[in-house]
């Protein structure tokens, strides 16, 4: 900012990032982006001097006096976002020349924006404010993870960024609870090169469930990150929370109360709709329920629950791999251990699964290999596929 005590000085330029001031010339002044050109009208030359060191140089020669006290703008002027220094000379030329000295990066000194998100409680609101004009920006909204959720993009503008999101992904589907991280990058005008403005991370809640994601340390709120589900010894099911930071390490666990015995838990996606991961759990006697816990709460035999149907204890393998068909829903994948084939169960609309579609892989378990622990503390065997190869495993 340049500052002058009338039209003999004193005079300087503020620089509001560090707080500091340097002296400058008074006078017929422009302030430029770290420099200041003064018309001296006696020598008939412009004078550039530095903001920084204020070390002065002439850039123009040739400038006439027209009589006017002051001419900036008129015969003369600079452009502070690209540093150029324009001129009329004698003979009514028109001159454009760099400063010389490189513009400083584009900032956002100013501007209102979201940190936690709350999904449903009206849209998300950017109101920016650059340091300068840029050709084209783009603002890329990320989960914690790093999948790329949605991204805003404009053209060239003076510096004003408004964005308003409803919390849909690029796709349609509701953004997913948890972390996330927005970043604004832009072209500043007189350059071709995109550069990163602003980024920040927060948290979304009220999204849709990721995948296996029962909660967090953090308040129990779900945090976008899949996690591992045990039986106790004393057959208590047991949440182990993945790092909230994306890290691929586990952190922290919590417990619920025993369950009976000879349950096997499958953690599912969202079925019953209310934007939390549910649990299907398999009771020794062959029925599968549906338990719907509370968000961040690890699944209860007290939980509301919903009977999926019986005779499920004729397969040895219950697994959700995710969604399966591509509908945005989890689907479940069981195996016959006495023929090996596999069965895709694809979830419904009404959060139960239409019936099993027979795969033509067979998964037989072998002999050969030591039995090894999962994270429901049974044991598993080694698997083979026996014909197709091609649609085992994958």
């Amino acid at each position: 900012m340049y500052w002058s005590c009338g039209a003999a000085g004193p005079a300087g330029v503020f620089n509001r990032d560090s707080g500091t001031s340097t002296a400058a010339p008074a006078g017929d002044v422009l302030l430029g982006d770290g420099f200041t050109v003064r018309h001296d009208h006696q020598a008939k030359t412009l004078v550039l001097t530095d903001a920084t060191t204020g070390a002065g140089r002439v850039i123009a020669t040739g400038m006439p006096d027209k009589g006017l006290e002051v001419d900036r703008r008129f015969r003369w002027a600079v452009d502070e976002f690209t540093n150029l220094v324009a001129w009329v000379d004698e003979q009514e030329k028109v001159h454009v020349r760099s400063a010389g000295i490189t513009p400083s990066p584009l900032s956002l000194p100013a501007g209102f924006f979201p940190g936690e998100i709350h999904i449903g409680y009206g849209p998300a609101e950017w109101d920016l404010r650059l340091s300068r004009p840029v050709t084209s920006w783009s603002l890329t909204i990320r989960s914690v993870t790093g999948t790329k959720l949605r991204t805003f993009s404009g053209g060239a503008t003076p510096g004003q960024i408004n964005v308003e999101w409803d919390g849909k992904t690029s796709d349609g589907r509701t953004a997913p609870s948890g972390g996330y991280t927005w970043t604004l990058k832009a072209v500043p005008y007189g350059t071709s090169t995109a550069v990163t403005v602003y980024s920040l991370t927060d948290r979304i809640y009220g999204g849709a469930a990721a995948l296996r994601d029962y909660g967090s340390t953090n308040q129990g709120s779900p945090d976008g990150i899949g996690d591992a589900v045990a039986l106790t010894s004393d057959n208590g099911l047991r949440t182990i929370y993945g790092d909230h930071k994306a890290t691929g390490k586990f952190v922290g666990t919590k417990t619920s109360r025993a369950w009976p015995a000879g349950i096997r838990p499958i953690p599912m996606g969202d079925m019953s709709g209310d934007r939390c991961n549910d649990m299907l759990v398999r009771f020794a006697n062959g029925q599968l329920r549906r338990f719907t816990p509370g968000c961040g709460t690890p699944a209860s035999p007290d939980d509301s629950n919903l009977l999926i149907g019986a005779g499920w204890n004729e397969y040895d393998v219950l697994t959700s791999p995710g969604d399966v068909t591509g509908d945005g829903r989890g689907d479940l994948i069981a195996r016959n251990p006495a023929t090996g084939v596999l069965y895709l169960y694809t979830q419904t609309t009404r959060g139960i699964f239409a019936p099993g579609y027979r795969s033509q892989a067979r998964i037989r378990a072998t002999r050969r290999s030591s039995a090894r622990a999962t994270s429901t503390g049974t044991a598993t065997e080694t698997c083979s596929c026996t014909a197709p190869p091609t649609s085992c495993g994958g």
